[in-house]
């Protein structure tokens, strides 16, 4: 998505370039501002670092909520 935008705005910002100053190349470039920052934070975002992955729960891990039960399930008799 982030390369599609970004080739985007380039092609905006050729078409841009041929136009005659005034209102129109005003605004596209008023809207080129607000993309370049808009994909920039995208792209920040994009290689924030992630968490890691929490290890699955064992035995041990409920024993202290489970109130004297046993994490094994119920005792045999």
């Amino acid at each position: 998505f982030m390369s599609l935008l970004a080739e985007y705005m380039t092609a905006v910002r050729s078409h841009t370039a041929a136009l005659p100053p005034g209102q129109e190349k005003a605004e596209i470039e008023a809207w080129l501002a607000f993309a370049t920052t808009h994909l920039q934070r995208l792209t920040e975002t994009a290689s924030a670092p992630k968490l890691p992955t929490p290890p699955k729960p064992g035995a041990a891990d409920l024993e202290p909520f489970l109130r004297g039960w046993s994490p094994y399930g119920p005792h045999s008799y």
